[in-house]
């Protein structure tokens, strides 16, 4: 009887041998190859020697602005400036900040006419049940539910976004556009105005001082929607976050799939449990205690928020989060690739993440920009598909 010891060492020399024959095909293969002229050989080596510094130089200097990323502190005059927005904005102490900057202007805008058009919101009553007993009737359950989405704030991440907004007729109101920056501004006078590229510097100082405006309206009694600006509103979303089974919950989250959840749609209510995961959060991108200073790597906004929000639920008391329906707020991936899992009709909003092309050519496809040829002001509704049409 062979003991298992010997099966042990008989498994290990098959290994061993696939290794070795690994690493002999290769070089016999070669031999059989017809030698390279002596120039081709110089040429891509004087290129391989030019392409490494590049590459050096890069990651370099990704990692030192990563060193260099750090939040402005609110001050008393930036904190006025969105206290005066969101107290005017505010529905039942629920608000839903627009953190956007000039380059970002065309989603924006498509975002704000998507609101717009959001008349009436998706209402099932199992969604729709208010808390005030004097909204329990079905027809005052209705008014509620039909709510037009008017509770959005934009605060711009420099000091071009509110006037150029004006001057097209968004956000007349000027409570519906802050900008706090404007004494200490975020970035150079030359770069407000530029789209910032993702990983880049100033896409990162734009991004980490989004959650600490978050924290601040959590410390001042306001439940949050976080909303980036490359998502479209289908249907009122509010009513579906703020339903009696979803208010035992601190944080609702749109699904990731696998990589857990995204730090472009969520929404938290003002808890203590809600406030020390934010600040858990904040301090894991930015500070002595941050992942990529003590771990070393680099700073990244989404997976220091999967990170922290995992261990939020073992290390926080009380803390309750959940994950949104796929369905109903569906990522670029769910929209895209898994169709027949939503609908215009079934969704409250969708992310238009998951897409390496042109984002913007994506929603026109899908009859999602709303916007008129130059993107300037909202199409009308007879110039462009309702929202509400059925996915084609």
């Amino acid at each position: 009887m062979v003991s298992t010891r010997a099966v042990r060492r008989a498994a290990a020399q098959r290994k061993m041998a696939q290794r070795r024959l690994r690493l002999v095909v290769p070089v016999l293969l070669l031999a059989w190859l017809p030698a390279a002229p002596a120039k081709q050989v110089k040429a891509k080596l004087k290129l391989a020697s030019k392409a490494k510094p590049k590459r050096n130089a890069s990651s370099t200097s990704l990692l030192n602005a990563n060193k260099s990323i750090g939040y402005v502190a609110l001050d008393s005059y930036m904190k006025e400036q969105v206290q005066f927005a969101i107290s005017k904005r505010h529905t039942d102490r629920v608000i839903l900040p627009l953190f956007s900057n000039l380059g970002f202007m065309p989603y924006l805008k498509n975002l704000l006419c998507s609101i717009l058009r959001v008349h009436v919101g998706r209402c099932h009553f199992a969604h729709c049940s208010p808390a005030d007993p004097a909204l329990r009737t079905p027809w005052a359950q209705l008014r509620w539910c039909a709510r037009q989405v008017e509770n959005y704030a934009v605060v711009s991440m420099d000091n071009l976004t509110c006037a150029a907004l004006r001057s097209t007729g968004f956000v007349q109101p000027p409570e519906a556009c802050v900008s706090p920056y404007a004494l200490r501004p975020l970035s150079d006078s030359s770069d407000q105005g530029a789209y910032s590229a993702y990983n880049s510097l100033h896409f990162w100082r734009l991004v980490v001082q989004r959650p600490l405006w978050i924290m601040w309206m959590l410390r001042e009694g306001y439940s949050v929607l976080q909303c980036d600006v490359d998502i479209v509103f289908l249907h009122n979303p509010f009513p579906a976050l703020e339903a009696p089974k979803m208010r035992r919950f601190d944080a609702l989250f749109q699904s990731e799939q696998v990589y857990g959840i995204n730090c472009g749609f969520y929404f938290v209510r003002p808890t203590n449990a809600t406030r020390q995961f934010m600040q858990s959060w904040l301090d894991d991108m930015v500070g002595p205690r941050a992942h990529h200073v003590v771990k070393g790597g680099k700073m990244h906004e989404q997976h220091s928020f999967v990170r922290k929000a995992s261990e939020a639920k073992r290390h926080i008391p009380g803390f309750a989060s959940r994950k949104l329906n796929e369905s109903e707020f569906p990522n670029g991936k769910i929209w895209y690739n898994y169709w027949h899992w939503t609908s215009k009709q079934t969704a409250y909003v969708m992310h238009c993440n998951w897409i390496k092309m042109n984002k913007k050519s994506r929603l026109r496809r899908d009859n999602l920009w709303f916007l008129e040829e130059d993107d300037s002001v909202c199409a009308s509704r007879s110039a462009t598909a309702l929202a509400t049409a059925p996915s084609a």
